[in-house]
Parts: C-alpha cells; structure tokens; sequence
C-alpha cells in the first residue's frame, strides 16, 4: 500500500503544471504622451515560447500589478504564435493617472489565479494609441531576449565576448546617440527599426522601443502606406482607419522601393506584436502579397521556378522581397487575403515559402566560361534561355557573351547597331556598331564613345555547365549557333552555387553587390530556425560565405585606407571590393564586413570550424566584428554612418553572438512548418481572443481556419 501511495505522489510531482506554474515579469509603466492624469495604457507585451495558451487568455489568467497594486486591465490575444502554438505577444490595456515621461515599476503576474477585477473595455489600437505611446513593457534583457520579439535568438547586452560587445552593444550605442540627433537617414534604408528593437531587447532600455516607433510612424508609415485620397484598393487593409499620413511619400499603392520592401516587413511584424496595431499587421498581409500575386503571380512551383527569380546587378535584395515577406507574415499569421492581389490564388504561406527555398536552390549559378576569338560580331536569335551553340557532337546553352570574365557590361545586353553615333546609351545600352564592323563602349566615365576598332573579336561565351553534353569544346571553329572559334578550354566560376537570382538564362547580369549576398543568405538563416530546419540549407549557407569569403581580403601597405582609423576603434585591416566580379576585384571597402557576421557564424555552427580563403572561420568572424572595419570616425574615404548602415549591422546580425554562444544548430530549428492560422479580416472593435466575462468578446468573433501543410 505504501508503495502504490509513494508511486502515485511521483506521478502528481510531475504532472506537468504548465500554465500554472508561478511566473513574475519585472515591467514598467511609462507615459510618453503629453499632460498629467489618467491616460490610457496601451501596449503588446512579448512572451516568450511556452508560457501563455490561448485559453490562459480567456481565463483571464495575466495579472497586472502596478506599484505593488493590481489594476483592473484588459488583456487580450494578438495575433502570430510561437512553433508550439503559444503567445508571441499579448495586448494589456489599463487606465493609470500619471505624468510625461513618468515612470513606474510593475509586474506581469502568472501564477495560475485568474485577475481580481472584471477587465475594462477593450479599446482597438489607432494610429493615436502608436504615437501616445504610453507602454507597459518588460524590464529585464534577459526576459525580452527570450520571447524571440525579433524573430532571432539574442544574448543579452554583456554576455558576448570582448569584441561582440564592442561591436553589438558599445558601438551601436553610441551610432544610436550620433544618429538620433542627426537622423542622417541614407538611401534605402533597411533594419533600422529591427535593429533598435534588438537593442532594446537585449538592453531593456526603452530609448531604443520608443525611437522605434518614432520612425515606424514618422518616416516609414508614410512612405509605405496609402493615403486616403490615393485611391489604392488595398487601403481597406493597408489603411483601414483612413489615416492621413505625416511626412506622406506615395500617391498610389506601391511602398518604398524594390530594395527595402523584404526587410521592412519583419519591423513591421514587430511592431505589430509590441502595439497591436492593425495597420502594421495589415501591411505585412499585403507586402506578402503583392509580389506573389500582382507582380509575379506566382501559384505553384512551377510558376515560382519561372518568376520568382529574375537577373541583373541589384537583383539579389530586389527579388528578397519577392520571398522574404513570406517569413514575416507566417511570424504573426497575416494570412487575410488582400483582394488587390488575389485574383482566386490561395494564401498559403507554408507552400509558397518551400516553394521559394526550392526555387533558390534550382537556380544555383551554374556557369563555365568559354573563350572565343574570331567572332563576325553577329548575336544569334535567342529566348530567355539564350541560344544553343555546338561544336560537331558537343552542344551547350549559352547564356551571354563578355569581352572578359569580369561579367560587369554584357555584350548581347547593351549592343545596337547604327551608323550615327548616339549622344548617350539609349535604354541602357552601352555598346553599338557599326555597319562597317566596328565597335564602340561607352566609356566608364560616362563620358563618351570609344572606338574599340573593327571585328572579329575576342571574349567569353556565358555557358550554362550542366548543359554542356557531347563532351568538351576544344579549340576551333564552332559549327553552329555563333559564327566564332573556341580558342581555349573552360574555365570555372568560384560564384558557382550562389543563390538569390539567376544567372543561368540570357539577359541575367552576374555581377553584382557583394553585400547583396546576405539577402538571400539571411532568408535561408531565418527559414532554418524558424520556419523548418531544411537539411539542405547549411549547405547553401555554406556557399555563400565561401564566396563572401572569397572577397574579403587583408589590406596591403600603401593602400589608401590602410591602416586608418583611431585608437578608440581600432585600425582598418581587412576590405573587400564592391562589385563581386570574376575573378575577385582588390579590397577596397571595409565598412560592409559587419553584415556578414550572420551568415559566418552560421556556417561555422553547422560546418565547423573550416579554412576558407586563407582563414578559419572563427578567424574571419573576429575579422568582421572589429570595429576598426567600420570606424565611425576613420579617415580616407572611411564610413558615412547612417541609419541605413546602423539598420544592416545590427539589425541582420544581431544574432550572431547567440549563434556563435552555440555548440551547434542542430536541435535548434523546428522539424517541421507550422500551419497558421487563416483569418477572413483584419483586427477589428473585437479582438480574437479575450477573456470569456468580457462583456465586449460576445460578439462573432473572426472566423480562423487551418491551412493544410505540403510536403
């Protein structure tokens, strides 16, 4: 009998006592909005995986305490769940008289009970509860880190090494200080507001928080948000409320710019979850949307291998935007259709997003350059595939046609033909003939034409290496598709295996950014700790970090920026070219290592620690977090800091002290997509779940369906 007792009293002790179990949040009340007395209270407060359920929410199990006491406080579901189906952020709403800029201890309780006072009415966030902010938010970095509110793994500020926290914590400091003064804001900026977010989870100091929201609503909103008057059908999630936007930028629908629209919509998402207001998470709906359906019309993997990827120099950042708001939306389940961008598709994020990994990995630049001479300067009909060129029984696609390897001005892009000399390159064409046979380029300067004599010519043709059969070419007369002469062997491409645009099709420039590379790199980073852990995506990481490392070079003496900087910073050491052309150009810029920090401790997680380009990978890490690369006081052409650097370095690498904090990745990512939630209309006067004696939740809340997985 003893025995059974003892048995059945283990049993009890571990039952698990989720949601039950008691649970403090340090908080604090802060009041931002001008005046004295009682205002609203109005904020989303993070949570981290595991700890509330939707039904905790209904019970009314979140107490609120404030300066010792519990207050009578509404608190509601916001939309967007962890992996395992919990919270990601809950909105607590409270009346409390109080002055600007006021601010007082709390706590979020969790204990099992369920809150003293019936709730108050629940209020929808307006654009007017954003900029009041008046906040209650948690306290500790070690709390905020954990709820992943920036969709990443942080380590609180202090708990990196040495040089992480020079560069993550004490260096972003003070650019913060510099630029919140000046608000030097740079072309197309990106992570700025997911950069400050990060600090403020990994700082608790509430600076960053509220210049977050400074610019989400006083430069970003307005730039990428219709106005009332623009008669943009999709304002009816967009705009809801009608809001006449401060600072407004666009007349129509489309935002910002092909460059900013991926990365843009996790601040969003963001600051959804932190305000849960309905414009934000509308906006991530639609970004998600307009590419897939408007531009692209994307509906399956075929149409997605077809068009989801397109050429050319700035195409890496600019087709990230295609995919990338896929990632943001399934954060916080902005899954409403948008009818603008319908058109009868179906929004289902899980498939659309596998389908653009498998998309990237299809088009894996597979290139072999073939040398030629003697060519009659006659370009062959082609299509998108470019045109066929043989040799006996060897047959291959070729893709283009270069003077050199270098790959930065195409021939067969830019060349017309005229007897008179053009003024200046018409629709960017940088190249024309004559029809005497003589060639001319418009020169770097942009200057004027210059006379590079009569044919034939030498060069390379562009060839797509899987496409090579028959064998191999050899020198001599090619017997079909171009009247030129094969005049050596192939060559590779070190580029090979990149991915975020396509290279293997006529009309795709290969050139391009080298900072471009952390677009589609961050992409696949996301997917494999969020979304699913795809076992084919270290690999790709891999590449790209092999090829970023392959541009990243110490600088030698007598180079201009060799060793400039100052003591406070450090001294420059390493650069790397901006253009990633073939073969690697000379070091030159040094202020773009940070952005690669990711991907290098990514890769250093799931491959090792391996020697690329010279280096170890835990070497190259150190090399692109020393401060002396991105002095924000070096001389000689050193960095212009802006907003737009501040919001690439912090903001898409700020995980990368966690992720080298790691033995491994393994365990890390989710083994398989979690199915979001379908919602048929956005936030509205009643929200989706509250607690069940709220005399405000009796209505028909909005209907949530359950979107099928594929595999």
């Amino acid at each position: 009998m003893l025995v059974r007792i003892i048995f059945f009293l283990l049993i009890f002790l571990y039952i698990p006592s989720f949601g039950f179990s008691s649970e403090v949040i340090d908080a604090q009340v802060v009041r931002n909005q001008d005046g004295t007395g009682m205002c609203r209270i109005s904020s989303g407060f993070p949570l981290p995986r595991g700890l509330v359920t939707e039904d905790m929410i209904r019970e009314g199990k979140l107490k609120v305490v404030v300066a010792g006491k519990e207050v009578p406080a509404n608190v509601t579901a916001l939309r967007g769940r962890h992996h395992d189906g919990t919270l990601r952020s809950a909105l607590i709403q409270f009346q409390y008289s109080m002055h600007k800029d006021q601010a007082i201890p709390a706590k979020i309780i969790i204990d099992g009970t369920s809150r003293s006072y019936p709730d108050p009415p629940y209020h929808r966030p307006t654009l007017e509860t954003v900029m009041n902010n008046n906040v209650i938010l948690p306290t500790d970095p070690n709390y905020i880190s954990s709820t992943r509110i920036v969709f990443q793994y942080l380590l609180s500020a202090g708990e990196g090494t040495p040089e992480e926290e020079k560069q993550f914590t004490t260096l972003a400091a003070d650019r913060f200080n510099a630029l919140a003064l000046n608000q030097n804001r740079g072309r197309s900026n990106y992570e700025d507001p997911k950069a400050m977010a990060g600090l403020w989870a990994r700082t608790g100091d509430i600076k960053y928080f509220n210049e977050m929201l400074f610019h989400m609503t006083n430069y970003w909103a307005g730039y990428n948000f219709p106005n009332p008057d623009s008669n943009c059908k999709d304002a009816v999630v967009t705009n809801p409320d009608g809001v006449q936007w401060p600072n407004h930028a666009n007349s129509g629908c489309w935002v910002s710019g092909r460059e900013a629209l991926g990365p843009r919509t996790q601040s969003y998402a963001i600051a959804y979850l932190l305000t849960g207001y309905r414009d934000f998470w509308g906006a991530v709906a639609a970004f998600a949307q307009r590419t897939l359906f408007q531009g692209a019309q994307i509906v399956d993997q075929q149409s997605s291998d077809l068009r989801l990827l397109y050429g050319h120099w700035d195409y890496p950042r600019f087709n990230y935007n295609r995919y990338a708001p896929l990632f943001s939306a399934l954060m916080i389940d902005a899954t409403i259709p948008v009818h603008t961008f319908w058109s009868g598709a179906k929004v289902n994020y899980v498939d659309h997003i596998r389908w653009a990994l498998n998309s990237l990995i299809t088009h894996q630049w597979d290139i072999a350059w073939v040398p030629f001479d003697n060519w009659d300067g006659n370009i062959p009909s082609h299509n998108l595939d470019g045109f066929t060129v043989t040799q006996e029984g060897v047959q291959a696609q070729c893709m283009a046609l270069y003077f050199d390897m270098n790959a930065i001005n195409r021939i067969d892009r830019s060349l017309t033909q005229s007897d008179q000399e053009p003024s200046s390159p018409a629709n960017n064409h940088m190249w024309h003939r004559t029809s005497d046979g003589k060639l001319f380029r418009w020169s770097s300067d942009k200057s004027a034409w210059v006379d590079l004599g009569p044919f034939p010519y030498s060069g390379y043709m562009q060839i797509r290496r899987s496409s090579i059969t028959g064998g191999n070419f050899s020198t001599g007369p090619l017997t079909g598709g171009l009247n030129a002469d094969v005049s050596g062997t192939a060559k590779g491409d070190y580029r090979n295996k990149f991915v975020g645009l396509r290279s293997n099709g006529f009309n795709r420039e290969i050139a391009i950014p080298v900072f471009q590379s952390i677009f589609p790199a961050n992409f696949l980073i996301d997917y494999y700790l969020n979304i699913e852990a795809d076992e084919r995506i270290p690999e790709l990481v891999y590449e790209i970090t092999r090829i970023v490392l392959e541009n990243i070079h110490e600088l030698p003496p007598g180079h201009f920026r060799y060793q400039s900087g100052n003591s406070t910073w450090g001294y420059v050491t390493h650069g790397q070219p901006y253009a990633m052309s073939n073969p690697p150009a000379s070091p030159g810029n040094h202020w773009e290592l940070p952005e690669f920090a990711r991907l290098i401790a990514f890769t250093l997680k799931t491959r090792g620690d391996v020697e690329l380009n010279g280096m170890r990978l835990s070497e190259a890490y150190k090399t692109v977090i020393n401060t002396a690369n991105n002095s924000p006081s070096s001389n000689k052409g050193g960095l212009i800091w802006q907003w737009k650097h501040f919001g690439q370095y912090y903001g898409i690498s700020q995980d990368a002290p966690w992720i080298m904090s790691r033995t491994t990745l393994a365990d890390i990512g989710p083994a398989q997509a979690r199915i979001p939630y379908q919602y048929d209309s956005i936030p509205g006067d009643i929200p989706d779940i509250a607690r069940e004696n709220d005399p405000r939740s009796n209505g028909e809340a909005p209907v949530i369906k359950r979107l099928r997985i594929l595999k």
